[in-house]
């Protein structure tokens, strides 16, 4: 069906809903935004207010193919405030297991690299908290100390 999709940082948008999938600890919904004329992400948190409009959405082939390929293709697109980049010493797959697949790419069998940049400096801290191997971080200052700052919150509340 059709819905009209207003959410606070954008005008009202008409799209029409072909999958929802999760990227991180976020939800996007993928549409095909009929005044554009193209495919758009939704944040799902950003959504206020949908208007179905009881019409239904005639077939369209998502770019590639696979909706979950092509949200992970446009957010590492994406501008973000914040960069974090972690040289994991683990192979992708093992990675990839854990979730933490937004912008992964596979340097060898025995390590990848993951682009945790973001906007929010405690998404950049969860996902790299979820990591269960070691690596190494190429990361902003502000990145650098909010780091820091809650590893040693964490030191404190631990002993």
């Amino acid at each position: 069906m059709r819905a009209s999709l207003p959410n606070r940082h954008t005008d009202a948008r008409r799209g029409e809903p072909h999958a929802l999938v999760a990227s991180g600890d976020l939800w996007y919904l993928l549409a095909h935004d009929t005044d554009k004329g193209d495919w758009r992400l939704f944040r799902l948190d950003r959504i206020t207010h949908p208007t179905p409009t009881g019409r239904r959405v005639p077939p369209r082939q998502i770019p590639g193919g696979d909706p979950a390929a092509f949200v992970a293709e446009r957010i590492s697109a994406a501008p973000t405030r914040y960069r974090a980049i972690a040289t994991v010493h683990a192979p992708a797959d093992h990675v990839r297991a854990r979730g933490l697949a937004t912008r992964l790419h596979p340097l060898d069998d025995t390590a990848c690299r993951l682009d945790a940049s973001d906007d929010a400096l405690p998404r950049i801290a969860r996902t790299l908290a979820g990591l269960d191997v070691d690596y190494t971080l190429d990361a902003d200052p502000a990145v650098l100390d909010h780091l820091r700052t809650a590893a040693h919150r964490t030191l404190r509340a631990t002993g």
